[in-house]
């Protein structure tokens, strides 16, 4: 049987909005007329007249009227597809965004040059604001936030006040260091003066010092004693010393106490703390000198006379200094 192709062509109905609304007809069922002025489209039922025909939702823009990188976003006003530029301005919610992959983090670009968003941590960011390095810190100066770099080891933060950007400076005074003994230290058989492993500290040179020691150490035997020592590794002008001794006692109650004030304390061959009885002593000491290059200062302590029994000096004796 032989096969004939009738060649047809189909047109959709059509005219403008205006002259549509004017004529009001009634579309026969599954009719289409499209406003050609629109691009909108009606399909008839039979018997409802144009104007109250609801639009297709398949109305679209002419495609060809898109540009690279173009979108199309439904336009309810129009009812039709209308091409964008990119999406609408608040139409993505939080909720659309990729998740963050962790807490404390905040969108941004850590990376060098432009690109795509990534995730920032308070430490990147903070890194912003200039190098990153050890003991620095961040204040806020007159306009933004600003970086202090690290001062120098022994220097104090001082404020500006309102009007003026922290600075690290040196300790001018008045400000007391506290060196504290951690554990008793023991020592038998020996009358050398040597340093106590924690009582001690550095001296800068030109720097007049205030020092107060307060030491506490006991013995459970009469016989060997006490001597102790203040020491300077270096050399040093205008000392000046008042020292204190109380003894261990053998009557409770019995003021057993020496006081010496003057010079030629500081790297003597030993004050020696002798008493008749065992016990508990103390001593203390208030310095004043002036370092003539850096070097430290140490507490020296020993045995008075040589024995077997140890003498203990205690933690919880301590030293402060504070400059001039």
């Amino acid at each position: 049987m032989a096969t004939y192709t009738i060649p047809q062509r189909f047109a959709i109905r059509g005219d403008t909005a205006e002259i549509l609304y004017a004529r009001n007809e009634v579309l026969k069922a599954r009719e289409q007329c499209v406003e050609t002025d629109t691009g909108k489209i009606k399909i008839g039922d039979g018997t409802t007249a144009w104007n109250d025909l609801p639009y297709v939702a398949y109305a679209f823009a002419n495609l060809a009227d898109l540009a690279d990188g173009d979108v199309l976003l439904w336009d309810a006003t129009a009812e039709r597809w209308m091409p964008s530029a990119g999406v609408g301005d608040n139409s993505i919610t939080y909720a659309m965004l990729q998740d963050i992959t962790t807490t404390k983090r905040v969108l941004g670009r850590n990376t060098a040059g432009s690109g795509d968003t990534e995730e920032v941590s308070l430490t990147q960011l903070l890194d912003w604001i200039g190098s990153a390095a050890r003991g620095d810190i961040l204040y806020r100066g007159a306009s933004s936030w600003a970086r202090l770099g690290a001062g120098t080891a022994g220097q104090v933060l001082q404020t500006g006040g309102t009007s003026g950007d922290p600075s690290w400076v040196s300790p001018s005074g008045g400000m007391w260091t506290a060196v504290k003994k951690t554990a008793n230290t023991s020592r038998t058989s020996t009358t050398t003066l040597a340093d106590d492993p924690h009582l001690s500290f550095a001296c800068t040179s030109g720097t007049t010092y205030r020092v107060r020691v307060f030491v506490s150490y006991s013995s459970v035997s009469s016989t060997p004693d006490f001597k102790y020592n203040p020491a300077f590794s270096a050399a040093f002008t205008n000392e000046f010393t008042i020292r204190r001794q109380f003894l261990p006692v053998g009557t409770i109650g019995t003021d057993n106490e020496a006081v010496a004030v003057g010079t030629g304390i500081i790297n003597s061959a030993g004050v020696g703390v002798t008493s008749s009885a065992a016990g508990q002593g103390f001593v203390h000491l208030d310095l004043i000198f002036t370092a003539s290059a850096s070097g430290t200062f140490s507490f020296q302590w020993a045995q008075n006379t040589s024995d077997v029994t140890a003498v203990i000096v205690l933690a919880g004796s301590y030293l402060e200094y504070a400059t001039f």
